[in-house]
């Protein structure tokens, strides 16, 4: 329907193209061939314009790109960077949509036709980005295949329509994406501030949100990626993504590391109950990223009515946590049910901090209070018998919060009693977060080989834990 509206407008200019596909290449010439054969064998049923824009290479790009019948051609004297091309792609662009496509990627069946039909499902959605075989973020897509010919091959049985898989993030990566175009207008354009490139396309996917725009994660559509051809080499020789981290500190005060990821840990653990409407409390979830991906996981078994509240005891993530929550509270954890008086909740997932409250006791028994019936709380928390903590101790330090007032930690065993004295059932350690290098290993060998210790593996693994993953549940 979008795409008859805007075919029958009779306003005496030159009909626009369906889609914009611009392809930013500097030198690798072998690749770029390879990905722009991929655009037309498998994207001619589709009305496009191809935008080719040769940053500076050197290798007989821009030659093969003024070939190419048709293609809008860029030329760029030397390299001015990964997104002031783009953005000259895009400023060129006269398509009803815009695709960005890496030239280190090959294109598939269908690949166009899935991320049409994803974005066109709801106007709301700005960005949808493809799945590949080499890519973070969990976009990845297993693939089995030996050759690009059994690629193709997996690809063309892979990419059906699919919409129980696509899943709304707070992040994507666009190594091949399509973008509404008013999208520009409203978040502004890629930011060539992010000279090297990398974490550019965090901070165009964080202005996309804030303006008003959904995210999507297209798991329908699968691309084969060589991985990062190009941006490798900046990687090694100018330390590229910690110069890069920090611009995005910099710019918005968040690590993308820590606050821009799901917890998959926590997002496995819930116990994914079929019912007609399901209601989230997320704590301290950062940017939002796990109770949102636990809100994906609901809709692969057909549950679409899922209501997310999030709280949050740093000011800094409110902008972000607006974007996918119905509510957000700021505020302290001891006083949580002073902002949830009325409301019950069917999980609650708590992500961070409970290490910085004295009273934890007084916390889960509000937080048992704010659950439904066979209702589920699931939690983070830090392992008092981690070495690093015993190493503090041991050179005079304290376990101490933010105001220098002693907090007790918890170690399993402890957290089990709490727990039953409460009246929680179903109490399930489900998890783990090891967090021990090579050398720290070599530390914890030294603790566990001091006299008294019987049991070193026990001593090992308590000592090797940072954090703990619990699982509770309400009758």
């Amino acid at each position: 329907m979008e795409d008859e509206m805007e075919a029958s407008m009779g306003n005496g200019k030159k009909k626009k193209p369906l889609v914009s596909i611009i392809v930013l290449a500097y030198n690798h010439l072998e690749y770029t061939k390879l990905c722009i054969e991929s655009i037309y064998k498998y994207t001619s049923h589709i009305d496009f314009e191809l935008i080719a824009v040769n940053n500076g290479s050197s290798d007989g790009t821009k030659e093969y790109f003024e070939s190419l019948p048709g293609a809008k051609v860029i030329n760029f004297e030397k390299n001015v960077g990964q997104w002031n091309g783009f953005n000259a792609g895009v400023k060129a662009s006269r398509g009803r949509y815009i695709s960005i496509v890496g030239n280190d990627t090959i294109l598939t069946t269908n690949w166009m036709d899935n991320l049409l039909k994803c974005i066109k499902s709801d106007k709301k959605i700005g960005m949808a980005a493809a799945g590949a075989n080499v890519i973070d973020n969990h976009q990845m897509i297993s693939a089995d295949y030996s050759n690009l010919e059994e690629m193709q091959q997996f690809a063309k049985e892979y990419n059906k329509s699919n919409p129980k898989k696509w899943e709304e993030r707070i992040r994507i990566i666009p190594t091949v994406c399509i973008i509404r175009p008013e999208v520009f207008k409203k978040a502004g354009y890629f930011d060539p501030t992010f000279r090297f490139g990398e974490y550019g396309d965090d901070d165009f996917c964080f202005r996309v949100r804030r303006a008003g725009y959904k995210l999507i994660f297209a798991g329908d559509t699968f691309i084969h990626h060589f991985g990062s051809v190009t941006t490798d080499i900046e990687h090694k020789k100018f330390n590229s993504l910690a110069i890069s981290r920090q611009l995005f500190m910099d710019k918005y005060g968040l690590d993308i590391i820590r606050d821009g990821f799901y917890n998959a840990m926590l997002v496995d653990a819930i116990e994914y109950r079929k019912k007609q409407a399901v209601k989230i409390l997320g704590i301290n979830t950062f940017c939002g990223c796990t109770p949102l991906q636990i809100k994906n996981r609901f809709k692969t078994i057909d549950v679409e009515d899922v209501y997310i509240s999030t709280f949050t005891e740093d000011p800094k993530y409110i902008t972000d946590l607006k974007t996918i929550s119905e509510s957000v509270f700021c505020g302290s954890l001891d006083n949580i049910r002073q902002f949830y008086r009325q409301e019950r909740f069917d999980y609650i997932v708590l992500e961070e901090g409970l290490e910085r409250h004295q009273n934890i006791e007084f916390i889960f028994r509000d937080l048992k209070n704010l659950l439904n019936d066979r209702g589920q709380l699931i939690f983070i928390m830090e392992n008092e018998s981690y070495f690093r903590n015993i190493i503090k101790l041991i050179n005079g330090g304290t376990l101490c919060s933010e105001n220098d007032f002693f907090y007790p930690c918890y170690n399993k065993d402890k957290l089990i009693k709490l727990f039953e004295t409460l009246g929680y059932k179903n109490i399930t350690p489900v998890g783990c977060q090891i967090m021990a290098s090579e050398d720290d290993k070599k530390i914890i060998d030294s603790m566990i080989d001091l006299p008294g210790i019987k049991n070193k593996e026990i001593s090992r693994c308590a000592l090797s834990i940072a954090y703990f993953v619990f699982s509770l549940e309400v009758d």
